[in-house]
C-alpha cells in the first residue's frame, strides 16, 4: 500500500489474516520488465501500444460525460467531452489517438483528443469523435480506450488547416481499423 507493498509483506499480512501467496516471477515485454512504472512511463510518453502489449488490453480512462462548447459540431467533428471519474487516474501524454468509446453496451471506434485546445482557444479537454455510429445525446458515463498515439497538439493559424489535420487524423484511424480487421 501506499506503493510500499513487497512480496516479504504479503506473507506477513497472508499468514496474519489466513490467505496465501505465490510469487509469480517478473514479466517481460521487449527485455523491459513488465511494471506499473514502465506502463506509466508509456502512456505519459504517448506509447499507447507498448502500454497496450504490457497489459494484455488498452489502457483506459472512465468518467462523466461533461457539455462541452459545441466547437466540434461547428466543425463537423462532433465530440463527447470526458471528465475522468477520480483525480489521481493517469491521463496518457497529450495527443490526438486512435481509441474506442464504450457506452453503455456498445463499443465505438473513433479519435481521442487530449490537452489544450490552442486553434480554438479554451482550457485542457478529453474528447471523443466516434467514426461509427453517433453515440447519442443522453450519455451520462464512457470508457476511453487507447489504441495508437497518432500525433502531438498543434496550434493551426486557421480553422480549415484545423479541420483537414482531423480529417488526416480520421483517414489514418479508418485506415488501421481496417488493416486490422484482415
Amino acid at each position: 500500500h501506499r506503493r510500499g507493498g513487497n512480496i516479504d509483506l504479503l506473507r506477513r499480512l497472508g499468514k496474519r489474516y489466513g490467505f496465501t501467496v505465490t510469487e509469480v516471477p517478473p514479466r517481460r515485454w521487449g527485455g523491459e520488465k513488465i511494471s506499473s512504472t514502465a506502463v506509466r512511463s508509456a502512456l505519459q510518453s504517448g506509447q499507447a501500444g507498448k502500454a497496450w502489449s504490457m497489459l494484455g488490453r488498452p489502457y483506459s480512462l472512465g468518467g462523466l460525460v461533461v457539455k462541452g462548447r459545441g466547437l466540434g459540431r461547428l466543425l463537423g467533428y462532433a465530440t463527447v467531452n470526458l471528465k475522468p471519474r477520480h483525480r489521481q487516474q493517469l491521463i496518457p501524454a497529450d495527443g490526438v489517438y486512435v481509441g474506442l468509446a464504450r457506452i453503455g453496451r456498445r463499443t465505438l471506434p473513433g479519435l481521442i483528443f487530449i490537452g489544450r485546445r490552442l486553434t480554438v482557444g479554451g482550457g485542457r479537454s478529453i474528447e471523443f469523435h466516434s467514426l461509427g455510429p453517433k453515440p447519442g445525446s443522453r450519455i451520462l458515463e464512457m470508457e476511453l480506450m487507447f489504441l495508437k498515439y497518432l500525433r502531438p497538439v498543434r496550434k493551426f493559424s486557421r480553422l480549415d488547416l484545423l479541420v483537414r489535420a482531423i480529417d488526416r487524423d480520421a483517414a489514418a484511424a479508418r485506415r488501421l481499423r481496417a488493416a486490422a480487421a484482415r
